[in-house]
């Protein structure tokens, strides 16, 4: 990046010892935030300080492509093995902020969900992720074109964003779940909030199957999107079930949509199950779904029995019982504002190109106008000249002044 500036910058008008120095701290800042393997404080600060400056750059250079040959290379996180070079500044951006989602997700992953302060965090986290991914789909991606890696795409985003909000609705979930069992939530709720989460890792699993992302994934990424949203769809209704009966109990009617509603978490308890055994999946993935199948199977058939000996009722019709409708918790956040970042900005006097053409343009029009202005005023004051002259004047009244004081 060093030497591509420096070249650039010798052919414009500026001061060469200040960009210098200028130059070698945004390589530095560079070389830092490019490096981030761990989630540290440390690293965090070093990739919020370079994405900063690149916010205050990038579309100062983006006009000056062709001349500052800029050789910006990543390598591709779902083909290692390939490296792609750009000499557009927005991929080396995007890239920076990739990594800083990633780092977000790392954060979260390794967060202990068991407590309530670790689910809020970890939310939080995958939140902040999602945030990030959404920002390069809005101002990111419009400004790349050619060849790029394979999550700046619409495809790779959108794969990115939808399994950070499944992860953070799985969260959500968690945390309502935990609240159910100390009588503080409703199971109505949680049944809503499992359903979202369901359509997220619906959501993942298509962006899996989509585009670009689908012949470099590995099946595993659909098998576990796809194993997840049946798991979820499964408790919506389990839930939902619980929630049937309550108010069934209160109406003193309508006991028959539990049934419906667990005969129905079985069916994609069963199918989870099936994928994980597809993809051979590790025990503690599938154990707590073969788990809530089994409470699901005796509530069941605990139902049906008072169904049949106690209420008198028949199982309604399955195309009777509505479906659940998820309620979405998660929002998108930016985990930074670099408003807030105080820190001189690199380069400040140069402008972008298109603004030294308008300058320019400008300047142009102005000396145009002030030609044509002192034109006229001259034409005009010749033409009061030749009037004056016309009828004596103003050597008449020159004599007549000399007659008046003589």
């Amino acid at each position: 990046m060093a030497t591509p500036l420096s070249n650039f910058f010798q052919t414009q008008p500026i001061d060469m010892g200040k960009a210098a120095s200028e130059i070698a701290t945004l390589n530095a800042l560079r070389a830092h935030a490019a490096m981030v393997t761990e989630a540290s404080e440390d690293n965090w600060q070093a990739m919020i300080r370079y994405n900063y400056h690149m916010s205050t750059l990038a579309a100062r250079f983006s006009s000056y492509e062709a001349d500052l040959k800029f050789q910006f290379t990543w390598m591709d996180p779902f083909r290692p093995q390939q490296k792609v070079v750009s000499g557009n500044i927005y991929f080396e951006w995007g890239c920076i902020l990739w990594n800083m989602a990633s780092f977000e997700s790392s954060k979260a992953a390794r967060i202990d969900r068991s407590t309530e302060e670790g689910i809020r965090t970890a939310c939080k986290h995958f939140q902040n992720a999602a945030g990030i991914y959404d920002y390069i789909k809005q101002q990111i991606l419009p400004q790349l074109k050619g060849r790029m890696t394979s999550v700046l795409s619409d495809d790779g985003i959108n794969l990115a964003k939808n399994l950070m909000s499944a992860q953070a609705m799985t969260c959500f979930y968690e945390k309502s779940v935990m609240d159910k069992k100390t009588g503080s939530m409703k199971a109505v709720i949680v049944g809503k909030l499992a359903q979202q989460a369901s359509v997220f890792f619906s959501h993942t699993l298509s962006s899996c199957k989509a585009g670009n992302m689908a012949p470099i994934l590995d099946p595993s990424w659909a098998f576990h999107a796809q194993f997840q949203s049946q798991t979820f769809a499964g408790a919506a209704e389990y839930w939902t079930a619980m929630s049937a009966k309550e108010a069934a109990l209160q109406k003193g009617t309508g006991y028959g949509e539990e049934v419906v509603r667990l005969s129905r978490a079985e069916g994609y308890f069963a199918q989870a199950l099936a994928v994980s055994k597809t993809a051979n999946m590790a025990l503690h993935t599938y154990s707590p779904t073969e788990t809530i199948l089994r409470t699901a199977s005796k509530s069941k058939a605990a139902a049906i029995k008072d169904l049949q000996a106690v209420y008198m009722e028949m199982v309604p019709p399955d195309n009777t019982i509505s479906p659940v409708v998820g309620v979405s918790m998660v929002r998108p956040n930016m985990p930074f504002d670099n408003a807030t970042i105080n820190e001189q900005r690199l380069f400040h006097d140069f402008m972008p190109k298109r603004v030294i053409d308008l300058i320019k343009t400008y300047k142009e029009q102005l000396d145009n106008l002030v030609n044509a202005q002192n034109t006229e005023v001259m034409n005009n004051s010749n033409a009061g000249r030749a009037s004056l002259s016309s009828i004596g004047l103003p050597g008449s009244l020159e004599g007549m002044f000399f007659i008046f004081y003589s």
